[in-house]
């Protein structure tokens, strides 16, 4: 028997509730009686609904970066969009809302976060110089807005065309950190 702990119950719950209802019009009580997990529970786990919509996205970006045997912004973030591409109904109805807690500003925020210690692995410094911190918020911003506007409009390009379209657009200050490719990184 394979047993699936809450968190994922939940997920799977307003994964499914999003295939019929808009994401504005789901609340914590629908996703706890769609899968018959108690409210208690699912507060143990979340503040709230758009809480788990981020657990949701950062589960799985963290899984494709854990997987790369060597990291390369590239491939990770071409595996981000292949990624959310076969998600694209969920992100596209979650995205709809921008208010306070919107998936937009979380991922921008969790990208800017990972960059930021990536990069400051990458150059060796504990704290990054004012422009790389600017460039990296700058850049993060530009590519989420992208990439859902990639998402919502149905865009036919490839992932691989919209990453390269994104770094073409990187920096100065941190295309050193990003820009290098390894034929060692996962496929």
């Amino acid at each position: 028997m394979i047993k699936t702990d809450a968190k994922t119950i939940l997920a799977d719950s307003i994964k499914e509730l999003l295939k019929e209802r808009s994401f504005l019009n789901i609340g914590v009580q629908d996703i706890v009686k769609n899968c018959d997990v108690s409210r208690t529970a699912f507060y143990n786990h979340f503040k709230d609904k758009y809480d788990l919509v981020s657990w949701i996205y950062r589960r799985d970006v963290e899984d494709i970066y854990w997987k790369l045997k060597k990291f390369d912004w590239r491939k990770y973030h071409t595996k981000i969009l292949q990624y959310m591409q076969g998600e694209r109904e969920f992100y596209v109805n979650v995205a709809a809302y921008e208010g306070q807690n919107s998936i937009l500003d979380y991922i921008t925020s969790y990208a800017i976060i990972c960059m930021e210690m990536q990069v400051k692995e990458e150059m060796g410094m504990n704290i990054l110089p004012e422009d790389v911190e600017l460039s990296i918020y700058m850049w993060n911003l530009a590519s989420t807005r992208l990439t859902f506007t990639w998402l919502k409009e149905k865009d036919e390009r490839k992932p691989e065309e919209i990453t390269d379209l994104i770094c073409n657009c990187v920096p100065e200050p941190i295309k050193i950190c990003l820009l290098y490719t390894s034929d060692a990184a996962d496929e």
